[in-house]
């Protein structure tokens, strides 16, 4: 049952538009786990001593997956008689980078680059935040300096801290009902926004068309499709649609697939009818979902 949802600062474009008017929320760590922001929670919440339960960053007794999980059951159910869930968890086991270090006992460990980066993230906050006391409840998981074991049994024989809890789920609420009318306000302005860039696209699309059509006025709408760009670019929007906006690597393997004309100038504004296309349909995609 959930007692009481918290709103934190976005990592993202279209969170941190709405935070940049309605007033921010409150920034969590975040080291690439949910871990690591789970621990940066406990720490904003005011905890100074933090339990981490499954925080194994390796391969404790060669087993990749906690049994039940989804990634567990995952291979049963997509095993089959010449590829069982036996062979598709050692490959997780053998396949990637693995490294040999040492748990809380002292006993070597198979781990991973991308695990020991999670482990150098939560000890460099140990470092930085000296009076937070963090325990892992593992002793076979991967040692992070600047943490400690404890048993389970060890946080069972604890104390409830009863008063404290209440007084964290008592905290009043920040939202009101002229709170309510400021996000709709932004989310409108917002949603006028993207329309504006869809509307720009299809301006782009156009003047690309035009563009073919009279190669004669190829430095009119050369210019006109730089000012088009100029607009995406200057657009206070422009960030949160670069999420939709097609990457790099998607560009060249159109632009690769595509038979553009030897005439560069043509191909100019083949490529640009082409990008244009691309974010109109992505800007689409994306208002649909509002």
């Amino acid at each position: 049952e959930c007692k009481k949802i918290i709103l934190t600062s976005s990592l993202f474009p279209l969170g941190q538009y709405f935070e940049k008017h309605l007033g921010t929320k409150g920034s969590l760590g975040a080291g690439g786990s949910v871990s690591t922001t789970a621990w940066d929670f406990a720490r904003y919440a005011g905890f100074t001593d933090i339990y981490c339960a499954g925080l194994d960053l390796g391969y404790p007794l060669l087993q990749s997956h906690i049994r039940g999980s989804t990634f567990e059951e995952k291979t049963h159910t997509s095993s089959r008689k010449l590829h069982p869930a036996e062979t598709a968890l050692s490959a997780s086991l053998f396949l990637a980078n693995k490294k040999l270090d040492k748990d809380y006992e002292g006993k070597t460990l198979f781990t991973d680059d991308k695990m020991k980066m999670f482990a150098w993230w939560f000890e460099s906050k140990a470092q930085q935040y000296k009076e937070i006391h963090s325990y892992s409840l593992n002793n076979s998981s991967l040692y992070i300096p600047g943490f400690s074991y404890r048993s389970v049994q060890s946080l069972l024989n604890m104390n409830e801290q009863t008063e404290k809890r209440i007084e964290f789920l008592s905290c009043p609420s920040n939202t009101t009902s002229d709170s309510i009318k400021a996000f709709d306000k932004v989310f409108n302005e917002f949603l006028e926004g993207m329309q504006s860039l869809y509307d720009t696209a299809v301006k782009g699309i156009r003047t690309a068309e035009k563009a073919l059509l009279s190669p004669q006025q190829s430095v009119q709408y050369t210019q006109e499709l730089q000012k088009i760009d100029n607009s995406i670019m200057t657009s206070q929007f422009k960030d949160i649609a670069s999420l939709v906006f097609p990457t790099e690597q998607k560009l060249n393997s159109i632009m690769e697939q595509t038979a553009l004309p030897d005439d560069p100038v043509k191909a100019s504004f083949i490529k640009s009818k082409i990008i244009y296309g691309l974010i109109k349909g992505a800007i689409q995609q994306y208002l649909k979902k509002f």
